[in-house]
C-alpha cells in the first residue's frame, strides 16, 4: 500500500529564507507545488533585528509557502542558552503547526532537543556538508557539531544526504536507516534576464564561477584558468575571512577576472547562459570532499559544458561534457576540451537534457516520498 504523503511539511532550514538562495530556499519552493510548506528560519536575536523588547514569531506568506521567522534571546547560540533556545523553538514550530494535516518534518539544521518536540511527526534529515570537518568555516566546534549529528541520526525515520562521502560519514555516525543520496537539483528554464550590459566590454571565451569567494576555492586552479585564455567571470559575494585577496585583486588588476558581486538568481542564470565554460575550482579538502558543487548542475542546465575539480560528487554526477582536472596543470587541457564542445551545437542540448533529470521538482517528490514513509 502507497503512503499517505504529508499534507505539510515544515522545513527547520539552515538559511533564512530572505538570505541568499540555496538548497532550502528552492528545496521548499518545489515542495510548495505539492504540499503546505511552513519555512522555518535560524532563530535571529530579538536586539540584533534592531526592534526593542521581546517580539512575536513573524510568521509570513511569501511565494507559495509560509515562512516563520523566531527570534530568540542574545546570544541564543552559546552554550546553555542554545538548550533554551531549542526549547524555544520546538514549542513555538508545534504551536505554528498546530492546525497542520499530516504533518512531517524536514530538517537541515536543528538542536536535537527542537526535534523531539515533533517526534510525532515523520521526520528526515537532509545533510548538505560536512560540518564536523568544516568547522572551522562557521567557526564552529567540531566536537559539538558531531554530538549533535549523532543526536540527530538517532531520532528521525530517514536520512538523505548529497554526496556519497556524505552517505559514508552519516553510517559511520550511526544512521539507523538507510541513507539515500540526494543532491541538489536544478532549474534548466531559468536565465532570462538580460545582462547584456553586465557583461559589456567582457572579452570572449568566458569562463564563469558562481557561487562565495572563499578558501574553499583552489587558487592555482582559478589563475590557471585565468591564464589559459579564458576571462574568468565571478558572481557571487566574498567571504570575510577570505585570505587570498591579494591574488585575487591581481587577477582583477589584469583583466583576466571579472568580478560582478551578488545578483539575484534570474540574473545570475543568465549571466551563466552568456558565458562558455562553467568552472568548479575547489580544493581537495575533507569539506569540499563531502560537498556537492550546487553550481555544477546550474552550469549544465544552462547547457555549459565544466572544467570541475575532481571531487567525489562530481565523478559520481558522471555527467556528460564535465572536463575534470587534478590540478593546475591540466587546467589548460581541460579546457580547450570544453571550449571545442561550447562550439558543437550538439553540446547544450546534451547537458541541459541531462539537467532536466536532477530538476527541483525531481528532488522535492523524492524527498516528499521519503516523509511520506
Amino acid at each position: 500500500m502507497t503512503a499517505t504523503p504529508p499534507g505539510t511539511i515544515v522545513l527547520l532550514a539552515s538559511t533564512a529564507y530572505d538570505g541568499h538562495q540555496l538548497t532550502d530556499q528552492r528545496l521548499a519552493r518545489a515542495l510548495a507545488a505539492d504540499a503546505e510548506v511552513l519555512y522555518v528560519d535560524p532563530p535571529v536575536p530579538v536586539f540584533g533585528l534592531g526592534k526593542r523588547g521581546p517580539v512575536p514569531p513573524h510568521r509570513r506568506r511569501v511565494d507559495g509557502l509560509t515562512v516563520l521567522s523566531p527570534r530568540m534571546l542574545p546570544w541564543g547560540r552559546r552554550r546553555g542558552l542554545a538548550v533554551l533556545t531549542a526549547v524555544w523553538l520546538g514549542v513555538l514550530v508545534r504551536v505554528a503547526a498546530r492546525h497542520a494535516r499530516r504533518p512531517a518534518v524536514l530538517v537541515t539544521a536543528a538542536h536535537p532537543l527542537t526535534l523531539r518536540f515533533l517526534r510525532s511527526w515523520r521526520s528526515e534529515l537532509l545533510l548538505k556538508d560536512d560540518y564536523v570537518a568544516g568547522a572551522a568555516l562557521i567557526n564552529g566546534a567540531g566536537a559539538r557539531i558531531a554530538r549533535h549529528r549523532r543526536a540527530l541520526l538517532a531520532q528521525v525515520d530517514e536520512v538523505a544526504v548529497v554526496s556519497p562521502v556524505l552517505a559514508d560519514a552519516a553510517a559511520a555516525m550511526g544512521a539507523r536507516t538507510a541513507v539515500h543520496v540526494l543532491p541538489p537539483g536544478c532549474d534548466v528554464d531559468a536565465g532570462r534576464a538580460d545582462v547584456a550590459d553586465l557583461l559589456a566590454g567582457v572579452p570572449t571565451p568566458r569562463a564563469v564561477f558562481i557561487g562565495m569567494v572563499s578558501d574553499r576555492i583552489d587558487f592555482d586552479v582559478l589563475e590557471a584558468a585565468c591564464a589559459a585564455g579564458v576571462t574568468v567571470v565571478a558572481v557571487g559575494r566574498q567571504q570575510p575571512t577570505f585570505s587570498l585577496q591579494d591574488r585575487w585583486s591581481a587577477l582583477v588588476d589584469r583583466g583576466a577576472l571579472r568580478p560582478l558581486g551578488e545578483r539575484s538568481p534570474e540574473v545570475v542564470a543568465a549571466l551563466v547562459r552568456a558565458c562558455d565554460v562553467g568552472l568548479v575550482p575547489y580544493t581537495q579538502s575533507d569539506f569540499n570532499r563531502a560537498s556537492f558543487p550546487l553550481k555544477l548542475l546550474e552550469y549544465l542546465a544552462a547547457g555549459l559544458p565544466v572544467v570541475a575539480s575532481d571531487l567525489p560528487a562530481v565523478r559520481w554526477l558522471a555527467a556528460p561534457h564535465v572536463h575534470r582536472t587534478t590540478g593546475p596543470d591540466d587546467v589548460a587541457a581541460a579546457l580547450r576540451a570544453a571550449l571545442a564542445d561550447a562550439r558543437d551545437p550538439a553540446t547544450a542540448e546534451e547537458c541541459t537534457a541531462f539537467a532536466a533529470e536532477h530538476t527541483w521538482a525531481r528532488r522535492a517528490r523524492r524527498h516528499a516520498q521519503l516523509l511520506a514513509g
